[in-house]
């Protein structure tokens, strides 16, 4: 999994040093594959890519809340809140939409969630800058087996940061011969 320093931030409040979270992380079971120096380069903020490899007993560090979460344990900062249950005002399922499981041994379980008030909007600011840094990082491609191409979509369907600017397009790197 990859993260920017930075990125983790918007969701704790760590004020440690990136090479104390990557101490941190291992002596909790979780190995920080590495840890890169990035430059924004609009802002040229400084943050810090961390590859960490999950191991299958920690499913719960699988997304960035979860990393968060660990990190909030590990260290006593606050975690900052994720808005994920639906609102109280949100009406109850079964007064809505009608579900029906016509087989149960085809499907003994369905779950759904309607979600109001969704508006399209410019995505958060640091969004931009992690796709930004995970778009421009030669090593994805060794792990995904495909090149991110985020920039051509973002100009392709008008996406942009909250400061208006559009992730550069991913440009292969050239082989050696």
């Amino acid at each position: 999994m990859k993260l920017t320093f930075n990125w983790l931030k918007e969701f704790v409040a760590f004020t440690g040093a990136p090479k104390e979270l990557v101490q941190l992380l291992t002596l909790a079971g979780l190995e920080v594959e590495s840890l890169s120096s990035l430059r924004e380069p609009d802002t040229h903020r400084e943050d810090w890519l961390l590859e960490i490899a999950v191991t299958p007993n920690r499913g719960d560090c699988l997304g960035i809340a979860g990393i968060a979460r660990e990190v909030s344990a590990l260290t006593g900062a606050e975690l900052k809140p994720i808005a994920t249950l639906p609102s109280e005002k949100t009406p109850q399922l079964e007064k809505r939409v009608a579900i029906r499981i016509e087989d149960p041994n085809l499907c003994p379980r369905y779950s759904a969630r309607i979600i109001d008030y969704l508006s399209i909007t410019e995505s958060p600011e640091y969004l931009g800058r992690a796709v930004r840094a995970l778009a421009e990082d030669p090593d994805a491609i060794r792990h995904t087996g495909q090149a991110l191409t985020v920039g051509d979509l973002a100009r392709e369907y008008g996406f942009t940061d909250i400061d208006g600017r559009q992730p550069a397009a991913f440009r292969m790197p050239k082989a050696d011969a």
